[in-house]
């Protein structure tokens, strides 16, 4: 109907994808969205779920960025312990279990069509995904204190001297 950028609009819901006869949700994860760990966890419940991402990577040509675009899809697997089906136009398209391993990828640039078994688990959260970067945001509150602290101290002394 409208003209493209115009026509887009950002969705309004996190919950999963959930397919009509099938034991499990699916946890969309569009492009680069599966580069980002706190946006990716907001889709994951208690259950079977599968992560699957859909992407282009062709703006990367030729270059490092596909595999390390693909490290960190993979990353998400293992942080959510969640499977994920990845299909790219250039980039690589892989099925990867929860534990990181890949168990079907086709290379980059390859016009193919990949299949893949996958298990979905017992659908546990793990604590990444039931509470996302706490742990990181407390170590650097512990460092920005541990400084201030440190700098504390050692004005107290100049000004003792």
């Amino acid at each position: 109907g409208d003209l493209i950028p115009l026509d887009f609009v950002p969705g309004r819901s996190l919950e999963p994808i959930r397919l009509a006869g099938q034991p499990f949700d699916i946890v969309p994860l569009v492009c680069f969205e599966d580069t980002i760990g706190e946006h990716a966890r907001k889709f994951v419940r208690p259950g079977p779920q599968v992560l699957v991402n859909i992407t282009n990577d062709n703006w990367f040509h030729e270059s490092p960025g596909v595999a390390t675009h693909f490290a960190n899809a993979r990353w998400r697997a293992v942080e959510l312990r969640r499977p994920l089906l990845r299909s790219a136009n250039t980039g690589v398209t892989a099925a990867v279990q929860p534990d990181g391993t890949v168990t079907e990828q086709l290379p980059p640039f390859t016009e193919a069509t990949a299949r893949a078994a996958f298990g979905t688990g017992n659908g546990a959260l793990t604590f990444y995904a039931a509470h996302g970067d706490a742990v990181s945001k407390a170590g650097g509150l512990a460092a920005v204190l541990a400084v201030a602290g440190v700098a504390w101290r050692r004005r107290g002394s100049r000004e003792g001297d």
